[in-house]
């Protein structure tokens, strides 16, 4: 029976925009082979680190804290804001290719205080922490241009846990 052997990455060290990401597992002849891509599980294998950077070149190159209250902290000015100031204009949510409880939603958004471009990392799903939900659900999603891989909505938020 064929079994996953993992994944892995080809391309030359420390040059992580020609890297691949491979997942293979073993053929009946114990081959490695590329697997296909899986119903409802990440099909396009990009990293949190290449979606920051990417935003980074859009001009979302700030970062922001989530904070008690429902607030976000812009690091750029160190102003603390109410996460309804914050309106989404870019949205990406990623799962974990080897473990889906690895969830996060990246919002790209602009600080209400001094116009700074700038990103927050939200966890979602049975593993988001309190905060993160409250913040998710604050802030203004209706302007977000939602880049997500086979969904064009909003990440639900467990808000019950």
């Amino acid at each position: 029976m064929p079994r996953t052997l993992g994944c892995v990455q080809t391309g030359r060290a420390g040059q992580s925009d020609n890297m691949t990401t491979h997942n293979l597992s073993e053929d009946q002849e114990g081959e490695a082979v590329e697997n296909p891509s899986v119903p409802g599980a990440p099909s396009d294998n990009t990293t949190l680190t290449a979606i920051l950077a990417s935003l980074d070149e859009d001009g979302f190159g700030a970062q922001f804290i989530v904070r008690e209250g429902v607030k976000i902290e812009c690091l750029a000015c160190r102003n603390i804001s109410p996460a309804s100031d914050f309106v989404a204009r870019r949205s990406r949510r990623l799962e974990g290719a080897s473990d889906p409880d690895d969830m996060v939603h990246v919002v790209a958004a602009t600080c209400p205080v001094c116009d700074a471009g700038g990103t927050v990392v939200l966890t979602y799903g049975v593993n988001a922490s309190p905060e993160d939900g409250d913040v998710s659900l604050a802030i203004d999603m209706s302007e977000a241009e939602v880049e997500s891989p086979g969904t064009t909505t909003t990440p639900e938020i467990d808000t019950t846990a």
